[in-house]
């Protein structure tokens, strides 16, 4: 096991340690944003006119987030519909949300994860590789649909 003391650990986090950096093929991260763009999409389209063509809602129902939001939601017992989903974008109180999501989305997509992972590697036997996709949290206003 590798182990950095706490200046060490200080200097890795604020990158003055570049021999510590992990190898870029060790670190397979992606933030996959999909599911969020195409929400705000159909929100745009509300706001322009109200009409949201079936290709977004088909896009969105294709996307991976969507189905990992279902999966977690029947792993909890709860069944997602596709018509609940589409009710829970289509309440009036998510138009006024749309920049404040908008710019949620855009904080998210420049998060430095492959930076992140070369960080967590210090903690990891070396060779150690890792692996993983990400959603930007959106589970938290379904909740409060289902209230």
């Amino acid at each position: 096991m590798r182990l950095v003391s706490p200046v060490g650990l200080f200097l890795l986090l604020h990158g003055w340690m570049p021999g510590l950096v992990a190898q870029e093929s060790q670190i397979r991260l992606r933030l996959d944003t999909g599911e969020a763009r195409v929400a705000l999409a159909v929100l745009d389209a509300r706001a322009a006119g109200g009409f949201v063509p079936e290709s977004l809602w088909a896009r969105l129902e294709a996307s991976e987030g969507y189905g990992r939001l279902a999966e977690r939601e029947r792993s909890m017992g709860r069944e997602l519909t596709v018509a609940e989903f589409r009710s829970f974008l289509l309440q009036d109180s998510m138009l006024p949300r749309r920049d404040l999501l908008r710019g949620t989305l855009a904080a998210w997509s420049t998060m430095p994860v492959a930076e992140a992972g070369a960080r967590a590697l210090a903690y990891l036997p070396p060779g150690t590789p890792l692996a993983a996709n990400g959603l930007p949290p959106d589970q938290a206003p379904l909740q409060q649909l289902r209230l």
